[in-house]
């Protein structure tokens, strides 16, 4: 074999145990990723990878410093307890530190967190949540809250997880179009460009999945 040959079958046999290696380290940088927050890829319907999800868990170490958590559990997934808001009260209300993920028809995910949870009520009531925020995956875009504005709503079991003026889901929300983002967000959220950014740039929306998570705190 000449020399030329040679050269040209290790630098194959070399790029081929690189491509490995590239591999492998992204194998291992992901299960270090999903290790430190406590939350793995393929768990979720939404997000991809844990990639996709620690732009919302550093600003919630920034906003909130003193607020340790090792844990993301899943309270609530749309596709299999089913799209009936008041079910989705059952399992996620009276909680705190509650993350949303919606992903759309159209492919847009957005979501929001709230500090204080969520909860049913006769009579309507709007609670301040200066923690809270809403985001936007597919462009990784944090909107904080305006601080001493009404931001959570608790009402009735007709309607989802609801930050006030802002964004809501309502009952049968994967079959329905109703659900929506509210003109009057850009009153209660800041970097907004538009008001319906998350959505594509519309206001209504049909959930092709939907998932409800909660942090959990660091024991002591």
């Amino acid at each position: 074999m000449k020399l030329k040959e040679l050269i040209q079958k290790e630098n194959k046999r070399n790029n081929e145990l690189d491509n490995k290696y590239m591999e492998l380290k992204k194998k291992y940088e992901l299960l270090k990723e999903e290790s430190q927050i406590g939350f793995k890829a393929d768990a979720s319907n939404i997000l991809s990878s844990p990639n996709k999800f620690k732009f919302i868990t550093n600003y919630i170490k920034i906003k909130q410093p003193s607020f340790n958590f090792n844990e993301i559990k899943l309270l609530y997934r749309g596709s299999i307890q089913g799209d009936r808001t008041k079910t989705c009260h059952q399992f996620c209300d009276n909680k705190q530190d509650i993350l949303i993920f919606i992903k759309t028809e159209k492919g847009n995910i957005f979501g929001g967190y709230s500090k204080i949870g969520f909860k049913t009520s006769n009579k309507a009531t709007y609670l301040m949540d200066n923690d809270c925020f809403l985001f936007s995956v597919n462009y990784e875009k944090i909107f904080p809250c305006i601080e001493n504005k009404s931001h959570i709503s608790h009402i009735s079991d007709v309607c989802g997880l609801c930050f006030t003026g802002s964004l809501c889901f309502f009952d049968n929300f994967m079959t329905s179009n109703d659900n929506c983002i509210y003109k009057t967000i850009q009153q209660f959220f800041n970097r907004l460009d538009e008001p319906f950014e998350m959505n594509g740039g519309k206001s209504n929306f049909r959930c092709k999945e939907l998932e409800v998570y909660q942090l959990i705190q660091n024991k002591a």
